[in-house]
């Protein structure tokens, strides 16, 4: 890893697997995650087109300090980033925002998660998208739960009503009233025996 304008570094793996790898790492520079920033790399062309960079404002010689990192795919920096700086904000809105404009995905086809950045999905579950990459693969938060994670484009399909997507949300909503504002604050809700039965998308809707 370099500093940034120097060449930069590479990040040849995903953060999932880089945790679960087992290898070891040599610790170039640290600071506590609250200062970790990251920013996209002006248009550089297709040698940066999948680099960051990842500003430590205040690192353990207390100064801040600039790295350009190199990914290999656009999800790979995006996966990255959004480890990072897990609070910065998504290309879409959160289900915190109770907006119909926010894009839903409904689940048809079930995957299991594969790395710890990773959400496993179910037959029907409804997403809120957070992120979405040319290279197939979506950041979500799941409406029932509030559950985030990246998953497979190929596996949901957009909901394409605005009328269904509000009705989620209100469904959403009222369950979260009815367990007492449970994750409120967070824009969250822990269903514990209710049942949520999501809105199937009518693919004879028209599109809004």
């Amino acid at each position: 890893m370099r500093r940034a304008g120097e060449g930069g570094g590479g990040v040849n793996r995903s953060p999932g697997q880089a945790e679960t790898s087992g290898e070891k790492f040599q610790v170039l520079d640290s600071c506590s995650r609250s200062m970790l920033r990251t920013e996209d790399m002006e248009d550089q062309g297709q040698v940066l087109a999948f680099a960051f960079v990842l500003k430590l404002l205040e690192n353990q010689e207390e100064r801040p300090i600039s790295y350009m990192l190199k990914t290999n795919s656009m999800s790979e920096k995006l996966r990255w980033t959004c480890a990072l700086t897990p609070n910065r904000r998504t290309r879409f809105l959160s289900a915190s925002a109770h907006t119909p404009d926010s894009p839903q995905v409904q689940c048809i086809q079930s995957y299991s998660a594969q790395e710890p950045d990773e959400l496993s999905v179910e037959m029907a579950d409804v997403l809120l998208v957070l992120e979405e990459t040319n290279d197939g693969w979506m950041m979500g938060e799941r409406l029932h739960d509030g559950e985030r994670g990246w998953f497979p484009c190929r596996v949901v399909e957009y909901i394409k009503s605005a009328e269904i997507r509000a009705q989620n949300l209100r469904e959403c909503e009222r369950i979260q009233q009815a367990q007492g504002g449970g994750g409120a604050s967070r824009g969250r809700w822990n269903p514990k025996n209710t049942s949520y039965t999501p809105t199937w998308t009518d693919q004879s809707e028209q599109e809004f």
